[in-house]
């Protein structure tokens, strides 16, 4: 199985979720946090991680046939996922019994489905003899430095450095 498919089915249950945290902070908060989630100061952050994963799902989804530029994104969705998961079991005590259990699966879950898209970016672009240290660039398209060029934008390579 291509690992990759676990990273790309996670940056869709990314957007769903964050879409419902941005239309419903309150309630996606309260399913997270208990009854705290529902106070509208707490929605600030809700909304902002709501934005932040809608953000890293697009990203991943706009990157899946760029195996360098999908690495990336899949590390940016572990880095996400193992803060929300090392957040939750900080104050894990202080949750209700059904927020934490829900709010440590999801998180958990979504950790480990990341690494396993991150496995199957780094395999598929081994594969593609990507991120070799003598070509003197490391982006997908030939640009120094990993900056991949924004969607869309054609680039003409960058001859190797000397």
């Amino acid at each position: 199985m291509d690992l990759r498919i676990a990273g790309q089915a996670l940056a869709v249950n990314r957007i769903l979720f964050g879409a419902g945290m941005l239309a419903l902070p309150e309630r996606s908060a309260a399913g997270w946090i208990g009854r705290p989630g529902r106070d509208s100061r707490v929605t600030i952050l809700t909304r902002a991680v709501g934005a932040r994963d809608v953000a890293v799902g697009a990203g991943t989804l706009a990157a899946r046939d760029d195996p360098r530029a999908l690495l990336t994104w899949m590390v940016a969705q572990v880095i996400s996922d193992g803060a929300d998961l090392a957040s939750t079991f900080t104050v894990r005590d202080k949750l209700p019994r059904t927020a934490r259990a829900f709010g440590l699966a999801v998180t958990g879950g979504s950790t480990l489905a990341g690494l396993a898209g991150a496995i199957g970016a780094a395999k598929a672009l081994r594969a593609a003899g990507g991120g070799r240290a003598d070509t003197g660039t490391s982006a997908s398209d030939g640009r120094p430095g990993g900056v991949a060029a924004p969607i869309g934008v054609k680039t003409a390579p960058v001859e190797p450095r000397r």
